[in-house]
């Protein structure tokens, strides 16, 4: 009697852990093929809004009060979404998904790209000269929701001249991102009879967040130079 008790004993001990390894097989099998759904709260249908930079976010209603579900398959694990304001402002806002059912409300930041610009009108008999410098500290992000800390210095110099009834233009830049110097140039137009007022305009610099360019304006002894970056 002893040894059939202690053998049922022991019998009872292994049907217990093999129940317990078969039960946490099922469990994680079911959580492995669960759906991931993504509700959405705070978010409005008329903001264009992107996931990891590029790729369009689409909503649609649900069945939960003033929530609205990700109609694109977002996978588990750190996105950023943003939307834009301006080709110079736009809104981040990073966010973990798990899988199953997720409820996010993002909390968007605010950033900005730099931009200098000088101006300057002929003046007879004074210095048609003009120079400014100034340094900028921004952030872009990546796809995987890091962040990148970007150090910009701009220098930008014109000068306007008049000889025999027409005026000459010079115009200079050098732009240094991250201590790299990525534009550095010298630009002589004089006057013409165009009556466009963007005379000279082009790319700078290109990444695969944002790009760089410089544009001039002259005409009638009136001249501009600006230069600034704009979201991709």
């Amino acid at each position: 009697m002893k040894f059939r008790k202690s053998t049922f004993m022991k019998l009872s001990k292994y049907i217990s852990i093999l129940l317990i390894i078969i039960t946490t097989a099922i469990v994680s099998l079911n959580f492995s093929k669960q759906k991931t759904i993504v509700l959405f709260a705070g978010l409005s249908n008329y903001i264009d809004y992107r996931v990891d930079l590029k790729t369009k976010l689409f909503l649609k209603k649900s069945k939960y009060y003033n929530f609205k579900k990700s109609h694109n398959n977002l996978s588990s694990g750190s996105h950023i979404i943003h939307y834009d304001t301006s080709p110079v402002t736009r809104y981040y806002s990073k966010i973990d998904i798990e899988k199953g059912r997720n409820i996010i409300k993002p909390v968007f930041e605010y950033h900005s790209l730099p931009s200098l610009s000088i101006y300057r009108a002929y003046v007879k008999k004074s210095v048609n000269r003009i120079k400014n410098t100034k340094k900028f500290n921004y952030i872009t992000y990546k796809k995987n929701g890091t962040t990148k800390k970007n150090l910009l210095n701009i220098e930008l110099n014109q000068e306007i001249k008049k000889s025999k009834g027409t005026y000459h233009y010079a115009f200079g830049w050098d732009v240094i991102l991250n201590g790299k110097l990525v534009s550095g140039n010298k630009l002589s137009k004089p006057d013409t009879n165009i009556s466009n007022k963007t005379n000279f305009k082009q790319i700078l610099y290109k990444d695969t967040t944002h790009q760089y360019y410089v544009e001039c304006f002259f005409k009638d002894g009136v001249a501009k130079l600006k230069i600034w970056a704009e979201y991709i």
